[in-house]
């Protein structure tokens, strides 16, 4: 399993230095990918992709809402049910 990690605006500097704790303790390349980018073009990607498997968000209840609104109109695309 891989994860795509699109911290928000306000945490990329310590995404960044936790990356670098990462493998720095020896977390192989391409196991945690850490992306830049707004929620949107990243959503945009992420749920229209036929092997979308899973999220865990901490966010506003609207966003929220919003993402699982996406998910249910996409299920048919995906491989496997998030």
């Amino acid at each position: 399993n891989t994860v795509v990690w699109k911290p928000a605006n306000t945490q990329i500097y310590s995404a960044q230095v936790f990356m670098q704790i990462l493998r720095e303790a020896g977390l192989p390349d391409g196991v945690i990918n850490l992306v830049y980018v707004s929620g949107p073009d990243a959503g945009e990607v992420i749920f229209n992709h036929r092997d979308f498997a899973g999220i865990h968000f901490t966010g506003s209840t609207g966003v929220f809402q919003n993402i699982w609104k996406t998910v249910g109109n996409n299920i048919h695309k995906y491989r496997s049910y998030p």
